[in-house]
């Protein structure tokens, strides 16, 4: 089916769709309003200076024949400012919504996700690459691209539907008004303000939940941004069993300036004054945290910058369920998010002691094991007690470190060259004699999905398993963190004194 000009087929358009409108006028009297704006939602009308952005509606009822759609962008808090986007959709005036024949499905820069019915796509009238038809329409919602200019250079000719170039959006207030033209939202009207300006932003991953939990309220508690909306190039519908459609080189851009704004021509962003905050859990290679958000800041040595802060959860979880050895009792902890000290790059955040215990954990935790005594200590100032023979995991954290990092086919998406990527530790007894000497990977492994032996890794946490000397006595555990090259890492050297108490006094 061609994609038809809603000017040209305005009179069928209210012939076919001439019993919905009228309903929509009724309800409109009565309050009832369908054009909504769902993003940006009202806690994330804060960006990055020259962030592209969804216009997104999801309709509060499924509607028969939504119709044509305006999205405009003004400068200023209200629209009768000086427009500075205007797109329109192309609807089917027998439907009311985006034909798949104005879609590009077969998009090589893109990965379907099961709806390739997203504003990305929309290639007639004016083809791919037009910025002023990038709005589709269907029967559950409504979703537009405003183009900011972080990614200009990419699939886009940058320019308004009159030729001339778009302007970059700058440090300031906007006002964005959604218009329905024909159809159900015929009528309807809906504006929302957001601004551009410096970054400001919390980090960290998802998984588990309690952690995404953790990060928002930590957000809202210290005034900083974090991004649930989704960015320009990332589109998941929840109503259609998460599908969606995901275009790599439009998202990591506008996901990598939210944390380092390295673009020329911004007013007031840039590298020297980007203020991140940081959670260093379940962080790995494949991450985003870690291979756009970190390695951002990583790659402007940002990683000791006042305005830069790494936190960790001081049990080294968000919470934890286990059995307590000496009582019996099923103990619930709850972590709590703490800077990292400066100058510091590796801290003990708990060690778990186990009886007479043959299993193997190294590197590894599991959430869901609760019912395993054990006894555990989250104050290692004054050291470890521990009868021989026993058990003693001693879990971690270490800090990145400074580090170059190398592109990738994706832009504003690195790998990171350097970290701390051993632990060494040396024991010695209350003669200075040494004992006992290893070397340990810090990459720690959770299993999230009970029963299953998934292994999730963190390569900037810890878990080393170690069982305690048969001789009672006091002892000492010396350890320092080594980088990638070889090389010992200031701020992680640690000295922990260790008493092996006799069974008979315990």
């Amino acid at each position: 089916m061609k994609c038809r000009s809603p000017s040209r087929m305005y009179a069928l358009v209210l012939i076919i769709c001439i019993l919905p409108v009228i309903i929509v006028a009724d309800n409109q009297d009565s309050g009832v309003v369908s054009l909504v704006i769902t993003q940006p939602s009202d806690n994330e009308t804060n960006f990055a200076e020259k962030r592209d952005f969804y216009v997104y509606g999801i309709f509060p009822n499924r509607l028969d024949c939504p119709g044509d759609i305006r999205i405009e962008l003004f400068a200023g808090d209200n629209a009768g400012g000086q427009r500075v986007r205007l797109l329109e959709s192309h609807v089917d005036p027998l439907t009311g919504t985006t034909p798949l024949s104005c879609i590009e499905t077969n998009y090589s820069e893109g990965q379907n996700r099961g709806n390739v019915m997203v504003a990305d796509l929309v290639k007639e009238p004016g083809g791919l690459y037009d910025p002023s038809n990038k709005v589709v329409v269907t029967n559950d919602y409504y979703q537009g691209l405003i183009l900011g200019g972080v990614t200009k250079d990419f699939d886009t000719t940058y320019r308004d539907n009159t030729g001339d170039p778009l302007k970059d959006l700058t440090a300031g207030t906007y006002t964005i008004r959604v218009t329905g033209l024909s159809g159900n939202l015929s009528g309807q009207v809906v504006e929302k303000i957001v601004t551009f300006g410096l970054t400001d932003s919390l980090f960290g991953t998802d998984r588990p939940p309690v952690n995404l939990q953790n990060r928002i309220t930590y957000a809202g508690i210290h005034h900083l941004r974090i991004d649930r909306d989704w960015f320009p190039g990332y589109f998941i519908y929840p109503g259609y069993n998460n599908t969606g459609y995901t275009v790599p080189k439009r998202w990591n851009p506008n996901n990598a300036i939210e944390s380092v704004n390295d673009q020329n021509g911004t007013i007031i962003d840039s590298p020297a004054v980007a203020n991140n905050s940081l959670i260093l859990y379940n962080i790995n290679e494949k991450s985003t945290t870690y291979g756009v958000e970190l390695s951002s800041i990583l790659k402007y040595g940002l990683e000791d910058n006042r305005n830069t802060t790494f936190l960790y959860y001081d049990t080294g979880e968000p919470y934890l369920t286990y059995t307590d050895q000496k009582t019996g009792i099923q103990e619930n902890i709850t972590g709590n998010l703490t800077p990292f000290p400066k100058d510091c790059r590796m801290i003990f955040t708990r060690t778990e002691i186990y009886q007479n215990d043959n299993h193997e954990q190294e590197n590894t935790f599991d959430p869901w094991n609760n019912t395993t005594a054990m006894q555990v200590d989250y104050n290692l100032s004054d050291g470890i007690t521990i009868l021989p023979g026993d058990e003693c995991i001693l879990y971690g954290v270490t800090k990145p470190i400074r580090s170059s990092v190398n592109e990738t086919k994706i832009p504003h998406r690195y790998t990171i060259n350097n970290r701390i990527a051993v632990i060494t530790y040396s024991v010695l007894d209350e003669d200075g004699n040494d004992i006992y000497n290893s070397s340990r990977s810090v990459n720690l492994s959770r299993l999230f999905t009970q029963g299953s032996s998934d292994r999730f890794n963190s390569i900037f946490e810890f878990g080393h398993e170690f069982r305690s000397p048969d001789k009672p006595g006091r002892y000492t555990i010396s350890s320092q963190g080594i980088d990638l090259t070889g090389k010992v890492v200031e701020g992680t050297e640690s000295i922990m004194p260790v008493t092996v108490q006799s069974p008979e006094t315990n």
